[in-house]
Order: structure tokens, then C-alpha cells, then sequence
């Protein structure tokens, strides 16, 4: 029987509320937008009242996990994760954090501008309480991993942006902490930095530290997290597995914002708004659909899907052919398909206009969200047009049962194959 991990960071029913009030200001320009008012003589809106940034929340999180924070803005992910920090205290209720904290929550926050980084260094370790014999022991691989090199002993107020987001990672990761605290900032440094700092919080959590990230990047939390807390509106309205809690937010912010839920999304051009259509010198599109036969409200995974374009090619010159990609929930490429001859043909198409459609057998979708890029090639070889964005589509599952399963997991891979697979008893 597993024993049952520690929980080093409890959270027991917290508000934090802020008060509104005449001379309260959220930023610079709305200081400059006030004073403007006044010099014109114009009255300034009292915002006099009460915001509750977070509302009775409630959570508990085990040693040694990686926890991602999802929500969109305003819904409370960074004043919590402050609350976390020790940075601002709630308004009511309680947390307990086990063990010592660190936390990377701005670009700039924690470093003086005018010390070099080697003497913030030592500083942020002093105020962690470590001996300099021991932040000296690990100068050298905290430099190393920056990748800062000489600019060690520059001061930090002529890094750029990316030199001072690798140091402050480094120097995290190298303190003797049980818990690491990362708001977005993280998203900032290059892919080859952040694909390095992925596999240094992997390490982490395997020796037992524990990592709380905010973030926007939902592939991260995806890969990267063990549990996910999704946030709205002050709230935690959902916790659980990353891959099911980041494929449900993602459904429903799509769903929203292209009306998902209303039927299958279906771009249909007018004739006579020609110059309005999606076009260049090459290609203009005049129809494109998501169509499965019978049904009309929602694309179901039990039935065929076919995908159905209609063009018009304005030159004689080149053969043109469709193309299209698809993506998962997380922007993944997952297929690409095309209509391109295996032995390609010099032969020019005809100017006039076409129809092409493809269609994926009942079952090859799983439920979930997916986006389609179309695109149109010339000569079988360079893109010359794409459409200018990718086009959502949802999938449903109709029904549960045990014999459906198999291709409707809840958290399986967003494509299902069927395989010559063979099964015999072993002699």
C-alpha cells in the first residue's frame, strides 16, 4: 500500500478582498487618464467599494508535485500565488506552508539594480538564511546554468530582459528551498532556456521540492505539471489530472468565444461581396464546412467527418492543391493531409473553380477540441495561400459505454487507429 504523501501547502477557506476607494489608482495611465479629467474639469468616477480578488478558496497540495494555475486574467491565479509567497496577507482564512519558500513573480523583483549579479547572489542567499561558504560552493553552477558568463560581475541594470529572467531561475533553483513559487515570467526566456528549466523542475520534484506555477501556457501545464487548479472569478472551480483540467478549459474558452456548441462551423461567401473573400492572386475560397451526414447541432466521433472546400484558381499557370493540418486543444500539430498526386504532374489547372473535400472514418476523432489550418500549394511544393486563422472544431462523444471506450477516453491521445492488431493464448 502507497503511503499517503505530506501536504506542505494548505490552503483553508481564503478571501482576499481589496478596497476601491476615491484615491485608489491600478495603474500609471489611469493616474494620467484622472489628472486629465480634473485639468478639464471633468468629475472623476468614485470607485469607492470592495473587490474580492479571491473568494473562499480551498486547497491542499502534496509534497513533491507540480502544480500549474489556469484561469484567464482577472480570475485571481497572481494574487494568490502572492498570498503563497508571503507577499500580501488574506483578508480571512489561513495558510500553512511547510518548509522554506522561494519565488520568481516579476521580472526585476528581489535584485538591486545596481549590484552585479554575483553580489545579488549572494544577498538573496543570505536572506535565505544560507551561509556564503555555501552560496560561494554554488556560484559557479548557478553562473553556468544562466548562461550569463561574464556579465556575472556587470550590474544587473544593464541586463536585458532575458539574462535577468535566466539568473533569477538559476538562482532559484540552486537555494536550499522546499518550495518554489513561478508566476509567467518563466514564458519569457527562449525555447531553448525554457526547455532546460522544464528539466530542472523535473529534478526538483523528483527530490522532493515542490513547484506552484502560474501560467498562461497551457502546453506547459499539460507536459510539465502532476495536478492543475483552474480559476474563476476569485474561485477554484476545478482541480484534478493537467490534461483533462487544461483540454476543459480550452473547450470552454473556444466554445465561447466561436459559438461552438450552436453546430458545426460552416464559412460561406456571398458572390456578391467578391471583394470581401479570402483571396490572393492565386486563390480565392468560396466555401468551406465541416459536414457529417444527418446531423446538423454537433460533430459526434461515432460518425464520419468529412471537411468540404470550394475555390476558385485565378491563373492558368501551376497545378494548385489543398492542404490542411490539424491541430489538439493545445495547438499540437496531430495530421497533415493534402490532395497532392504521389507522382506529380506538370500539367497546369484549368482556370475556373473546384471542389475538393476529405473524409475521416467514424471513430478516427476522440471527444475533445481540435483546430484545422487550410492551406493551398503550388506545384505540389510552396504554400501560396492560407487561410488567416485556424478554424476550431469540436468533437462529441454520443453516448458512453464499455464498447466505446476504447476510442473516447477521457484523457487518450486526440486520434484513434484501428491496427492489425493479434491476440493468441501462449502455448
Amino acid at each position: 500500500m502507497t503511503a499517503e504523501k505530506e501536504n506542505v501547502i494548505i490552503v483553508d477557506r481564503v478571501s482576499k478582498v481589496f478596497r476601491m476607494d476615491a484615491n485608489y489608482r491600478t495603474s500609471l495611465s489611469e493616474t494620467i487618464k484622472d489628472g486629465v479629467a480634473l485639468a478639464l474639469g471633468k468629475k472623476n468616477k468614485q470607485k469607492i467599494g470592495d473587490k474580492a480578488a479571491l473568494n473562499n478558496v480551498s486547497f491542499t497540495i502534496a509534497k513533491g508535485s507540480t502544480v500549474g494555475i489556469i484561469g484567464r486574467n482577472g480570475s485571481g491565479k497572481s494574487t494568490l500565488l502572492r498570498l503563497l509567497a508571503g507577499i500580501s496577507e488574506p483578508t480571512s482564512g489561513h495558510i500553512e506552508i511547510r518548509g522554506k519558500v522561494t519565488s520568481i513573480l516579476d521580472i526585476g523583483s528581489g535584485f538591486i539594480a545596481d549590484l552585479t549579479g554575483r553580489e545579488n547572489v549572494m544577498m538573496a542567499g543570505s536572506l535565505m538564511g544560507m551561509a556564503d561558504t555555501s552560496i560561494r560552493q554554488r556560484m559557479t553552477e548557478i553562473v553556468a546554468f544562466s548562461e550569463i558568463g561574464e556579465y556575472i560581475d556587470v550590474p544587473v541594470k544593464y541586463y536585458s530582459s532575458g539574462m535577468y529572467l535566466r539568473l533569477a531561475f538559476s538562482l532559484a533553483v540552486h537555494l536550499d528551498m522546499d518550495v518554489l513559487l513561478i508566476d509567467e515570467v518563466i514564458e519569457v526566456g527562449d525555447e531553448a532556456f525554457k526547455i532546460k528549466s522544464y528539466n530542472k523542475l523535473k529534478q526538483l520534484t523528483g527530490l522532493g521540492h515542490t513547484v506552484v506555477i502560474c501560467t498562461h501556457n497551457m502546453r506547459s501545464v499539460a507536459e510539465l505539471c502532476t495536478e492543475c487548479l483552474v480559476m474563476e472569478q476569485g474561485e477554484i472551480i476545478a482541480h484534478g489530472d493537467p490534461q483533462e483540467m487544461v483540454s476543459d478549459y480550452l473547450e470552454n474558452v473556444w466554445s465561447k468565444s466561436y459559438e461552438l456548441e450552436k453546430g458545426p462551423l460552416q464559412l460561406v461567401y456571398p458572390e456578391a461581396e467578391m471583394n470581401q473573400l479570402p483571396a490572393n492572386d492565386w486563390v480565392r475560397l468560396k466555401y468551406f464546412a465541416f459536414e457529417q451526414e444527418g446531423e446538423g447541432e454537433k460533430l459526434y466521433t461515432d460518425k464520419p467527418l468529412q471537411i468540404r472546400c470550394r475555390y476558385e484558381k485565378l491563373t492558368p499557370e501551376a497545378a494548385i492543391n489543398a492542404s490542411i493540418w490539424i491541430f489538439d486543444a493545445n495547438h499540437r500539430p496531430i495530421i497533415s493531409s493534402n490532395n497532392m498526386p504521389y507522382q506529380p504532374t506538370d500539367v497546369p489547372d484549368a482556370i475556373g473553380e473546384y471542389s475538393v473535400s476529405v473524409t475521416f472514418p467514424e471513430h478516427f476523432f476522440n471527444k475533445g477540441l481540435f483546430f484545422l489550418r487550410l492551406h493551398f500549394l503550388k506545384d505540389n511544393e510552396r504554400l501560396i495561400f492560407e487561410y488567416p486563422q485556424h478554424l476550431p472544431f469540436k468533437m462529441h462523444l454520443r453516448y458512453v459505454n464499455i464498447s466505446n471506450l476504447k476510442t473516447d477516453g477521457r484523457t487518450g491521445a486526440p486520434l484513434y487507429m484501428e491496427l492489425p492488431w493479434k491476440k493468441d493464448r501462449a502455448q
